[in-house]
């Protein structure tokens, strides 16, 4: 699924329920590179940066996501 960001984004889901938040990141930023405009993998990139420890990052997904009109970013 080369071309399909929504693709990306349900395997980071899986990843992350797996922990493999590498993995998880790389499908995520895949699924932003392809749509930019995908609030919700916005906040979920947020939600994995958060745990990985990279508050900057995570507090500008989560901006992002608030800004494309994701309800749940807020």
């Amino acid at each position: 699924f080369p071309n399909d960001g929504h693709a990306y984004f349900n395997r980071a889901l899986f990843y992350m329920d797996l922990k493999k938040d590498k993995e998880a990141l790389v499908d995520l930023n895949k699924a932003l590179e392809l749509n930019n405009r995908d609030a919700e993998a916005y906040r979920y990139r947020a939600i994995l940066k958060e745990d990985l420890k990279d508050w900057e990052g995570a507090c500008k997904d989560i901006t992002m996501a608030a800004s494309l009109g994701d309800a749940d970013a807020l």
